[in-house]
Parts: structure tokens; sequence; C-alpha cells
């Protein structure tokens, strides 16, 4: 019998897991496809976590629009679906181009992070690589 190796999820989240740096260059890249610029100097880096903001909702769209331009997560898209009583969600998905389907996950938009206490730039950065998370998932 062959000898196997049992993955755990930590080895692979840390495989897939992108630098900051790698992050904010791809975001800014994406202005040069005519996605709203993504400005890591237009953040406060206060002490209000940033998934409490208004801006919140349109900035995870933002940020998936300029993951996907930017090459760095080929394939991304969200929409972002809200009713008037419930806290609205987000349905993450990914085309798939060498097998042409298109896979999708839906969460609550607030658990679009992986640091829900990060502010201002590290917030988005939070959103940033929750959502290459998601993607990656859904591979």
């Amino acid at each position: 019998m062959p000898e196997c190796r049992i993955v755990s999820q930590l080895d692979m989240s840390a495989e897939h897991r992108k630098p900051h740096e790698e992050i904010t260059r791809a975001l800014k890249r994406a202005a040069l496809a005519g996605i709203p610029l993504i400005d890591p100097d237009g953040f406060e880096d206060g002490t209000t976590p940033f998934c409490d903001s208004e801006n919140f909702n349109t900035t995870v769209q933002l940020v998936a629009m300029a993951l996907r331009e930017s090459g760095l997560v080929p394939g991304l898209d969200t929409s972002v679906l809200a009713n008037e009583n419930d806290e609205p969600y987000v349905m993450v998905e990914v085309h798939g181009g060498a097998r042409s389907v298109y896979l999708s996950r839906g969460p609550e938009v607030r658990r679009l992070t992986d640091d829900c206490e990060a502010a201002g730039w590290a917030g988005v950065l939070a959103v940033a690589r929750e959502l290459i998370s998601f993607s990656n998932d859904l591979h």
C-alpha cells in the first residue's frame, strides 16, 4: 500500500495565504482596470472595527472585483443580497474556467473577514484574505 500523508487544515491555509503586501499591490493594480481605487490612505486606522463601518458591504464587492481584475483571484465575483429583516449575505462565486462551472457559497456579509477587530486598511486586508480563503475552498 502506498504511503499516505494527511494534510491538516493549517497546512493548507498557510500554503494559500498571501502576504499583505501582495494583496495591497493587487488592490492598487485593479485601479488600472477601471475598478475604483481602493487606496490604503483612504481608510483611517482608528479603533472602530472595519466590519462595523457603513461602507463594509460596498467595500467587500470592490475588494472582490479588485482581486479578480488584478489576476490574483481569477473568476471571483460576489452578489450581496439583502432582505429588510435579515442580515445581508453575500454569494461568493468563482468561475472555474477549465471546467466552465460556477461554484458559490453564501455567508452573512459580516463573516467575510478573518479579523473582526481589524480597523482601517487592516480591515480591508482582512476582507481580502477571507475572500481569497473562500475562493480556495470553492476550488
